[in-house]
């Protein structure tokens, strides 16, 4: 994906996400150690079905399904001691 969204939550539900952005297909940033659940978002802009003459800011719609995001089964182990690069196969369906 070109650009979106990544964040990691802990399992831990008082703890702070860690997230980050995805530019070109890559991320990077610094996260706390520990399994987080992975949501990957990202969107595009849509055509508007509104009424012709009414103002407004354009719409976005997620493209990539929510098995990525709300409904996301990712993860990863977030450790301190080693290199944390993980990559995402994601698909349109």
């Amino acid at each position: 994906m070109a650009d979106g969204g990544i964040t990691l939550y802990p399992d831990d539900p008082t703890l702070q996400a860690d997230a980050g952005s995805i530019v070109n297909g890559k991320y990077k940033f610094l996260a706390s150690a520990g399994k987080k659940r992975v949501e990957i978002r990202a969107s595009k802009e849509v055509p508007y079905t509104g009424p012709s003459k009414a103002p407004r800011d354009p719409v976005f719609a997620e493209y990539i399904p929510a098995k990525c995001h709300e409904k996301s089964e990712l993860t990863l182990d977030v450790a301190t001691d080693r290199s944390n690069q993980k990559d995402f196969a994601l698909d349109s369906k």
